[in-house]
């Protein structure tokens, strides 16, 4: 530390700094130009000088104050190691005593020892004073040469001091203001911080809004004044007109007094002359109170017109035409609940000339949400109670993570009507249908019944439900069976006698017809078009990179073909709503326009286009390649998108791919959407789904046709014929057609494999491939398509984006009031029904809120229960994987025991001879549970297992089965081989992989076929259902035979059956009797004299019977007669010996079959 002496001049400037003596100032600018020669003589020049070392002293200090003491010291050693001294004490001045010292010399003597040293330093001292003095003068000389200069900077220096000290008072007052921000800077508490920014952007977003609403207001008021200035010119105008007929009237009507007059004062001198005149008199004086008359009424009128006014509240509410007005701008039209009073407003003053004192607000509007959602529901209540055998179709999404289901149903007349869209916990079949059940309460509690009666008209309306409309999705055939058994549970609740009818009858009542949407049908051929296309350019690719493929550093997606990679990639660069960073559509436009083409694309959005976007974006990308390919090559070093579909462009492969995918579009997707958007029976698609699948089977081996343009799918539906289409068709080389035709062949292959699988109940031999006319009345409210919820879930999206602060049940309420059309049915109600109507609506908004509110609860405790379940799960899950990988653990060791993995038979025996005899099994047992439980291979045929219905398998057997598992090596032909190029797939591969494809479809349409047929309600019953004369045959039934007494009913067996002068007679034998009868069993059938029984094992264990199988080859009917021996009640299953038959010896033999169910679907006959 410095002491304070070395500090002093400083700190007295220091100290001058707050004081007002000018003259303890002009002191130190005193000593300062003393010692320094400053020449200063102007008052403002020295008060400017002085000021400024203040300053620069005062930030000394304060910086000084803010070190700490440990770096204090060096920063005192830096800032005041060399003091302000006056010029006096700088003088060296030497004492007479010491120079005379100095000038004596001296010996050195013992006494003077002492001072040789100090004698010393003076010598040195004067020596450098006396060089001192020297450059003293030298710097004199200096000096003076520099005199000059300095006069000359002078002026500058005084000038430029001026606005220094200008600029650095503002200067201080900014430091100033930074060191009182950074004092409360630092007493803010840093914890708090981020609350007060909160707060303070809370209370910025606040005014922000007061400010929006105020800005609002003031337009608003701006707006309404300048529409009361023009409706005050207009009345002002108005008045004007009716001052001027007033005007004339006065003047007509003092006419007409003149006349009276004048007449009168005649009639007065004529009246005892001429008595007609006293007539005519009369006559003018009844004109003339009729002309008063009518000005009384004219001024009645006017006044009425200048001061109209509508009445809008009445009884402390608003009046029913105001509410449903405005349920109709805010539920069916959209207009927000904020402005609907302002369109009232201004309809009524602007056309109606009318002025309003008193309209509803925002709330208002809002609870209008509410009451035109209850009015829908009560629509849709009086029109279901009205219908029977309706269709229902649901539907599922998800938006935003949360999971919605919507629900409506169809009927007769084809009107549809919807029954709520809403937030569901989850996606699962049992959630949905709890869904659908609320909303059915909500309808069926919408006009306040009692709980006893809205519990009945449920039940009622879920028995109304006769028909589902699907796309046969694992959630939805769930959703069906749950509704199915909801059905067949409460049919005794709701049919009067039902357990008095027969098992037939209960039956077919319980009974519910499940239906597949046909746009599915065209979702689904495109979804199995890419994975044909992926494994036809593995035929021709192999494991090769090609196309995009090969860029670094980009992703695919390994489930995407490269065909459907370009036209998604197309889309994303070169269409109007694709990628909205790396598109370049508006280029591309240009470019087109530049080459003097349309720069309308044939290519839509996958966003919000689902059905046959595939097949239709594939035709556009193939009309355009040319141009998109010259196009890309200049720009594909902007972006990755770009130079992606230039690399897949370059692949004639994938240009190919797209080129059969649009001639399926013009040739068979966009006919067959035509066809399904025509109104008309579902069941007439039977027809055309049959004719579908004869054409692909057709084009399948000549896909040159479909190339050429020459195929027609429907010949009463026409091809949309054109640019696109004329493109694909045309004619290219030999070696690029014959790349299309292969992956036509290939493709339509596959989509009869799609369609056999999707359409097996409308197909031959299907569900409703014949059906009973009974059975088709209930059908007739199935529609053919399910689009109308996809259209539900596309307008609740706009909801959700165009209005982000409505809850669910206005969003709910929007959908159906608008939907349903219930606002046309509320404007065609008298006035009575629709003001009970609108009562009850306005009485509901409480307890629908309050269900509501309930509902959510509900679904957030089933989240969390959902939440909880997951975790317990994954923890049971993360235990077994603990587990499994011990045992896997334990199977490593064992398999190491024995010379480790066994991987061909070569090596299985070598390992074998080597071992012990009692070593053998174990050391094949562990090689073959290494391969299941490690390695997860198939146990195909049981070939992993080490024992067989409960007997240990030997040595040789468990060594067998271990050979087995190992992969067969086939050798590719050499022909294969040299036919593997990337110019056309191996023809060998191509027509193994049609094959195998068209022998799929059979064996999945007799699948799926038989599945539908047992899952018509009859299965459990063990009774078939009927719609030839030949499923009489072989049939349990009770036949009514009329008798004296009256008709009696006997149990037996349907043998036989012939033709007699065209139509079917059958054999009919009774139980307990030998003899055999013939009769018209079909006929009684009808006639209600003959119904079916139901069967059970001891029905048919021991008979003889008829057992139905389907080729393979051709798909034909064959029955094989054998015997049923035994039945396995465990399995469910009947022990079968078929009898040996002279032209097929291999269907004989012992089988296991569940003939109850083939029973059931009418495919098996009893015998005896």
């Amino acid at each position: 530390m410095y002491s304070c002496s070395q500090m002093g001049p400083w700190l007295k400037l220091f100290n001058l700094r707050k004081k007002k003596d000018c003259s303890l100032k002009y002191e130190i600018f005193d000593i300062l130009n003393y010692n320094f020669n400053l020449e200063i003589t102007n008052e403002q020049e020295k008060q400017y000088l002085v000021s400024t070392i203040v300053q620069y002293v005062q930030q000394m200090m304060t910086k000084r104050k803010t070190c700490s003491s440990a770096k204090r010291q060096d920063f005192e050693g830096q800032i005041f190691v060399l003091p302000l001294y006056n010029r006096k004490k700088e003088r060296i001045v030497v004492e007479p005593e010491l120079l005379e010292a100095a000038s004596t010399s001296f010996e050195p003597t013992p006494e003077n020892e002492r001072e040789s040293a100090h004698s010393k330093c003076v010598t040195t001292l004067l020596e450098a004073v006396n060089s001192q003095k020297k450059q003293v003068g030298e710097l004199s000389a200096q000096c003076k040469v520099l005199e000059d200069q300095k006069q000359t900077l002078c002026q500058e220096k005084k000038e430029n001091g001026l606005e220094l000290h200008k600029a650095k008072d503002e200067l201080q007052k900014l430091r100033n203001a930074l060191s009182k921000a950074r004092t409360q800077l630092r007493k803010t508490n840093v914890r708090n911080v981020n609350k007060r920014q909160r707060r303070r952007d809370q209370e910025i977003m606040v005014l922000t809004k007061k400010l929006k609403e105020t800005e609002s207001m003031v337009l608003e008021k701006e707006e309404q004044k300048k529409q009361m200035e023009d409706e005050k010119k207009r009345l002002e105008e108005q008045i004007v007109d009716f001052q001027e007929l007033l005007k004339k009237r006065l003047y007509s009507k003092k006419l007409e007094k003149l006349k009276a007059n004048y007449y009168k004062r005649k009639l007065s001198k004529n009246r005892e002359e001429n008595p007609k005149l006293a007539k005519k008199a009369r006559e003018l004086q009844k004109e003339v109170k009729v002309w008063q008359d009518s000005y009384k009424e004219v001024k009645v009128e006017l006044d009425s017109l200048l001061q109209r006014k509508l009445t809008v509240y009445q009884h402390n509410k608003y009046t029913d035409a105001v509410r449903e007005v405005y349920m109709d701008l805010v539920a069916n039209m959209g207009v927000s609940a904020r402005k609907a009073s302002q369109v009232v407003r201004t309809v009524l003053e602007k056309l109606a000339g009318t002025k309003v004192d008193r309209l509803p607000g925002e709330s208002f509007s809002k609870y209008m949400l509410l009451e035109a959602r209850q009015v829908s529901l009560m629509h849709v209540q009086e029109t279901m109670l009205k219908e029977n055998d309706v269709t229902l179709c649901t539907d599922g999404t998800t938006k935003f993570g949360h999971k919605y289901g919507t629900a409506g149903v169809f009927l007769k007349d084809g009107t549809r009507m919807h029954l709520g869209l809403r937030e569901q916990a989850s996606g699962k079949a049992e959630c949905t249908f709890n869904t659908i059940r609320e909303m059915v309460q909500d309808i069926v509690t919408s006009q306040g019944v009692d709980l006893d009666k809205a519990v009945h008209r449920e039940k009622e309306i879920f028995i109304k439900i006769t028909n589902l409309l699907s796309d046969r999705a694992s959630t939805e055939k769930k959703f069906n069976s749950i509704l199915s058994q909801y059905r067949s549970k409460i049919l005794p609740d709701i049919v009067d006698g039902f357990t008095e009818y027969s098992e037939t009858e209960q039956a077919k009542l319980s009974l519910v017809n499940e239906l597949f949407c046909g746009l599915h049908l065209i979702d689904g051929l495109a979804h199995q078009a890419n994975v044909t296309l992926s494994v036809w350019e593995g035929m021709i690719f192999g494991e090769d990179k090609v196309g995009s493929r090969s860029l670094p550093g980009i992703h695919k997606d390994k489930g995407e073909s490269g065909t459907v990679r370009l036209i998604r990639t197309v889309c994303k660069a070169v269409q109007e709503r694709g990628c909205e960073k790396f598109g370049k559509p508006v280029q591309f436009r240009t470019f087109l326009v530049s080459k003097s083409k349309s720069d309308r694309l044939p290519l839509s959005t996958f966003k919000g286009n689902r059905i046959n976007i595939v097949f239709h974006n594939a035709a556009g990308v193939y009309f355009l390649y040319s141009d998109l390919l010259e196009f890309t090559s200049e720009l594909q070093q902007e972006n990755k998108l770009i130079a992606e579909v230039f690399a897949d462009l370059s692949v004639r492969q994938f240009l190919a791919g797209c080129r059969a995918l649009g001639l399926i579009s013009k040739c068979i997707t966009e006919p067959l959407w035509r066809i399904l958007s025509k109104k008309e029976h579902v069941l007439k698609m039977n027809e055309r789904y049959q004719t579908l699948i004869s054409k692909l089977r057709e084009w399948t081996n000549d896909g040159a046709k479909l190339v050429s343009g020459k195929a027609c799918l429907f010949e009463d539906v026409e091809m949309h014929c054109g640019p696109v289409f004329e493109k694909l068709i045309e004619k290219s080389s030999a070696d690029f057609d014959e790349l299309t035709v292969q992956a036509v062949e290939l493709i339509l292959a596959s989509l009869v494999k799609v369609c056999c699988r999707m359409l097996a109940d409308h197909l031959e031999h299907g569900r409703y491939d014949q059906i009973s006319e009974e059975l088709l009345q209930k059908l007739e409210s199935v529609p053919k398509t399910n689009v109308s919820c996809e259209r539900d879930f596309g307008v609740f999206d706009n909801l959700l984006r165009a209005k982000t602060r409505a809850t669910g049940i206005a969003l709910e309420g929007m959908v159906m009031f608008k939907e349903n059309r219930s606002w046309k049915w509320l404007a065609d109600l008298d006035s009575q029904k629709k003001s009970e109507v609108l009562a009850v609506a306005r009485a509901s908004v409480r307890n629908q809120r309050a269900v509501f509110c309930n509902r959510m609860k509900s679904v957030r405790e089933a989240r969390l229960q959902r939440m909880k379940d997951k975790r317990d799960y994954n923890n049971e899950k993360e235990q077994k994987e603990i587990t499994d990988m011990a045992i896997k653990k334990q199977l490593t060791v064992d398999l190491e025991q024995y010379g480790g993995l066994w991987e061909t038979a070569m090596e299985v025996d070598e390992q074998i001879e080597q071992l012990d005899e009692d070593l053998k099994s174990a050391a094949v047992i562990a090689q073959l549970k290494f391969r299941r439980f490690v390695l997860c291979m198939k146990n195909e045929n049981g070939v992993l297992n080490t024992t067989k219905r409960g007997t240990k398998l030997s040595v040789d057997e468990l060594v067998q089965n271990l050979k087995s598992t190992f992969p067969k090596t086939t050798k590719v032909p050499e022909k294969v081989k040299n036919e593997m190029n990337y110019s056309s797939a191996p023809s060998a591969l191509l027509a193994q992989e049609k094959n195998r494809l068209l022998q799929e479809a059979v064996k999945q349409q007799v699948k799926v076929r038989d599945e539908g047929r047992k899952r018509i309600g009859l299965k459990e019953l063990g009774t078939p259902e009927l719609t030839r004369p030949e499923h009489l045959l072989g049939k349990r039934v009770r036949h009514a035979i009329h008798e004296s007494e009256g008709k009696a009913w006997y149990n037996g067996t349907v043998v036989g059956m012939r033709e007699e002068n065209g139509a079917p007679t059958f054999q009919m034998m009774y139980d307990g009797c030998q003899l055999v009868w013939w009769f018209d069993l079909w006929k009684d059938f009808q006639e209600n004299c003959l119904e079916l029984i139901a069967v059970n094992a001891e029905d048919i264990l021991g008979k003889k019977v008829e057992h139905m199988f389907i080729s393979s080859e051709d798909g034909s009917e064959c029955w094989w007669p054998g015997k049923v021996l035994q039945y396995k009640d465990s399995e469910n299953l009947f022990v079968i010996e078929y009898e040996e038959e002279e032209d097929d010896a291999e269907g004989a033999g012992v089988f296991e079959y569940p003939l109850l169910d083939d029973y059931a679907a009418n495919e098996l006959r009893i015998l005896s």
